[in-house]
Formats: structure tokens, C-alpha cells, sequence
């Protein structure tokens, strides 16, 4: 619920998150541990340099696996364009192991910036490769492309696995592509109805969108 009214914009929980990851850091006892994934993803989210900062230095000093995994988690959906490049950065550092890293860009994907996602995966070809390996590239470009959301994007990820990929990679290339066309037939039937129910409940309440902190 907390997970799911943050990533809605709920202001209350929102600012909640905050203070308990800053209590949270101040003492780890604070923050209970069945309430530390949902806290800390939503801060991850709404995080300014400074929070980002925390977030960065919290997973590299991770003392499990899952620990840092949370962390990871939650700077994949840094809704901050800026800061979701750096996030693509730690990725890809010796910091995080190789599969982690690769689940961390199918979250941030899978969340704000899919586009940037795949605008990075493009720029940085060799480095994926020699990072995920390269049948591990093969099945990135699928996992990271398949939540773009229009026409154009389903034709240039085939496009760039015929100029840039083995013909085994064609495979995964067209099951995104597929997906993506699916992505973009839905939000052209139900954006339009979803801007307007969520404009008129905003105008009602004189609600705005959250910050970063």
C-alpha cells in the first residue's frame, strides 16, 4: 500500500517515507524491516542529488544481497531524468554484480524513463557487452526495450538489431517489438480518458504533483 500510494503521488505518504529513511539513517532500528522496501522505493523515487547521494552510498555499503538489491531498486525509479543517467552509470560499476545490474535497468524500464533506458542501452553497445556478456546482451535489449509505448520505437528496435545484433537476437527484438505495438494501441485507447479523469479530480482538490527532496 505504501509502494502503491507513492507511486500515486500521495503526499502524506510521501512525506512520511522521508522522515522515517532519515530517521532510518540516523539509527537502522528505526525503520522496521518488513517497512524498509516500500520507505526506501518511494524515497528512491522523489529523491533530489543529496537523497540519491544516500541512496548511492547505502547499496555500495549493502551488507547482503538483498540489502542491495532494495537500494538498486529504488534508484531505478529516480523520477529525476539527471539523476536516472547516474543510476544507469552505478549500474554498469563494478559496484554492482552483473545480474543485479541487469534487473535494475529492466526496473527503470519498466517505470519512468524507458526511453532513457534505451537511448543508453544504444550509446553504450560495447560496454553492455563486455558488462552482461554476449548472449546476456542479446536478451537486454528485449528486457530493457519492450516498455517503450509507440509505433516508431517497435520499428527502431528491430532496425537496430539487424544493423547491431547476431540474427539469434532477432528473435527477442520481435517479441518486444510486438509488445511495444500492444503498448502503443493501449495508450492511445486509454490515455486520453485517463488525463481527463485525473485533470477534473485535480481540479477539484487543488492537488499538484509531488517534489523532489
Amino acid at each position: 500500500m505504501i509502494d502503491t500510494l507513492g507511486a500515486f503521488g500521495d503526499k502524506s505518504v510521501i512525506d512520511e517515507s522521508f522522515k522515517r529513511f532519515e530517521a532510518f539513517q540516523k539509527d537502522p532500528a528505526a525503520l522496521a524491516p518488513n517497512l524498509r522496501p516500500a520507505v526506501i522505493h518511494v524515497v528512491g523515487r522523489y529523491s533530489s542529488q543529496t537523497t540519491f547521494d544516500q541512496l548511492i552510498s547505502l547499496a555500495s555499503k549493502a551488507e547482503t544481497a538483498e540489502e542491495k538489491r532494495m537500494y538498486l531498486r529504488a534508484l531505478a525509479q529516480a523520477i529525476d531524468p539527471a539523476l536516472a543517467q547516474k543510476a544507469f552509470e552505478f549500474f554498469m560499476s563494478d559496484a554492482v554484480a552483473p545480474g543485479d545490474g541487469f534487473r535494475a535497468f529492466e526496473r527503470a524500464a519498466e517505470g519512468e524513463h524507458p526511453e532513457l533506458v534505451w537511448q543508453f542501452a544504444k550509446n553504450h553497445l560495447n560496454e553492455i557487452e563486455a558488462r552482461f556478456g554476449f548472449f546476456g546482451r542479446n536478451l537486454f535489449f528485449p528486457a530493457v526495450t519492450k516498455w517503450l509505448t509507440d509505433e516508431a520505437s517497435a520499428t527502431e528496435v528491430i532496425e537496430f538489431t539487424k544493423a547491431k545484433l547476431p540474427a539469434t537476437a532477432m528473435t527477442g527484438s520481435e517479441n518486444a517489438a510486438n509488445l511495444i505495438r500492444f503498448h502503443s494501441g493501449l495508450r492511445a485507447r486509454i490515455l486520453p480518458e485517463l488525463d481527463q479523469w485525473i485533470t477534473a479530480r485535480l481540479e477539484t482538490s487543488g492537488g499538484t504533483g509531488p517534489k523532489s527532496r
